[in-house]
């Protein structure tokens, strides 16, 4: 599941990530400090909740719940993509979601991220995974172009999910594994 794509290394969680949280706490705060970033979160996150966040995340993985990606170029973090299936009745459909760091953009770093966890996902879930799920401030339009060319598609705008300056609908957009899988 290791690969390597032009200098970065991309690979799933392990156990040792716990103890360089601060080299994942710096990305996802950089990236929530972007002021041209909508994210879902809404204020930086602290060290604590980081370790945290990844030995959840850890977990999720030993269980086969969730794949989750790490890109790094030369020991910095530079990207993340994960897959986490849903429960119950849903369990078929796992939520996508993925961040690059702010320099690397526009190079087709985010592209091969997302479609090396789509493969391994496959995979990892062992036919599972039928659906993916993928949801954003329907204001990102280049952010649903770069799904588009993943083969998502839109299926619905829900109104006011969001709280930005104002408040914003999502759009949600989903790509079927299982479809794939029988061609």
């Amino acid at each position: 599941m290791n690969e390597e794509v032009d200098d970065v290394l991309i690979r799933p969680i392990t156990e040792n990530d716990v103890d360089d949280a601060e080299n994942f706490l710096q990305f996802i705060n950089g990236i929530i400090c972007e002021n041209s970033t909508k994210t879902s979160f809404s204020r930086k996150r602290s060290i604590k909740e980081e370790v945290n966040w990844l030995q959840k995340v850890i977990a999720l993985y030993k269980e086969k719940k969730m794949l989750q990606m790490v890109a790094s170029k030369y020991g910095r973090i530079v990207g993340m993509c994960d897959i986490t299936l849903l429960e119950e009745r849903k369990s078929h459909v796992g939520d996508f979601g993925i961040a690059i760091a702010s320099d690397l953009r526009g190079k087709k770093l985010g592209q091969r991220l997302a479609e090396i966890t789509i493969r391994d996902g496959a995979q990892f879930f062992e036919g599972r995974l039928k659906i993916l799920r993928v949801c954003f401030p329907a204001s990102k339009t280049r952010v649903r172009r770069f799904y588009e060319l993943l083969g998502f598609e839109t299926v619905a705008v829900v109104p006011e999910q969001y709280s930005f300056e104002t408040l914003e609908p999502e759009m949600i957009m989903l790509r079927h594994i299982a479809k794939e899988n029988q061609s």
